[in-house]
């Protein structure tokens, strides 16, 4: 009986602590402030497809960028390299690797990549430049995850952040905390984590703090037909320096003869089509998968800015 009321309570517990926390970060007077702004873009094709809602899904490498908790779901060495197109030739890059071993838990790693070149550089009002310059972002991760229970998983992330503008270079220190949840509703699983905890980033002498965000989401995955599944995700972000943010997605696989599988996938996200309107809120995307290998495709519009997209290639080993 102990052990039912147990059950019953965890979810109510788990939402509470969600909705409590939002007033501590709806409505702040410092929106914008943060530094290594980067760190907000989602990395991997999948995630994006599905609108950034995958702090409660989190069941492949992706999961070092949302929840880390959920490297302990991967149940073989898993590579995933991203591509990513970004506004005004910027390259967006992302690298990450998930090692699951049988009693020590898992270990992953990722990389974060955004870099510029062939920035014009004027000292005073002219025409024509006095050189060029360039610009990168980096952010290189350490994962660990392993189960604390049956049903419940815990990671963290440790995270070494550079950036470079010209000849200026800022480095921090940060960290990323979560847990993954398996309800008592059968197919429903909850996650929470706190993401980019850390020092400030300081060029010169001004300094700024990380762009901290606190994430809770929920994945459910409904087994349509013996050959195709439908999952559904929600997450609240509450960042340190913007509005609330609510993700939605839904991605629908088919698995096909010859070792084939088809995804497709949708998501709508709150914060950027406020900011930006027209379609920006949308996000869309497809995977196909051959024995162990996966591509996935996602389209993330940003309004009046552009469209942006990410290429990704998913390994088992």
């Amino acid at each position: 009986m102990k052990m039912k009321l147990k059950n019953c309570c965890m979810p109510v517990l788990f939402l509470a602590s969600l909705f409590c926390a939002a007033p501590l970060f709806a409505g702040r007077a410092d929106v914008g402030t943060s530094g290594a702004v980067f760190l907000k873009i989602a990395p991997g094709a999948r995630p994006s497809g599905l609108g950034e809602a995958f702090g409660g899904v989190a069941n492949d490498v992706n999961s070092i960028f949302y929840n880390p908790a959920g490297a302990s779901r991967v149940r073989q060495p898993e590579f995933m390299a991203q591509y990513g197109v970004w506004f005004q030739s910027i390259n967006y890059n992302v690298l990450g690797f998930v090692y699951p071993t049988e009693t020590a838990g898992s270990f992953g790693l990722g990389i974060i990549s955004l870099s510029m070149a062939d920035i014009e550089k004027r000292t005073s009002d002219t025409e024509d430049p006095d050189g060029k310059f360039g610009a990168s972002d980096f952010a290189y991760i350490l994962c660990y995850a392993r189960s604390v229970l049956s049903n419940l998983s815990a990671g963290v992330n440790f995270k070494l952040i550079s950036q470079k503008i010209d000849t200026q270079s800022a480095t921090a220190y940060a960290a990323d905390a979560g847990v993954l949840w398996d309800t008592p509703l059968k197919n429903l699983s909850a996650g929470l984590s706190v993401q980019n905890a850390g020092t400030a980033i300081k060029f010169v002498s001004e300094e700024d703090p990380l762009p901290l965000n606190i994430k809770g989401g929920f994945g459910y995955i409904w087994q349509v037909t013996k050959k195709s599944e439908l999952t559904g995700a929600f997450d609240i972000n509450y960042p340190r320096d913007n509005d609330i943010m609510y993700n939605i997605g839904a991605e629908y696989r088919q698995v096909f003869p010859a070792e084939i599988a088809g995804s497709v996938r949708a998501g709508y996200k709150t914060v950027t089509q406020e900011k930006l309107g027209g379609n920006s809120g949308l996000t869309a995307g497809a995977g196909i998968s051959w024995r162990q290998f996966n591509v996935d495709f996602a389209w993330v519009p940003y309004g009046l800015l552009g469209d942006t997209f990410r290429y990704s290639l998913n390994v088992k080993f």
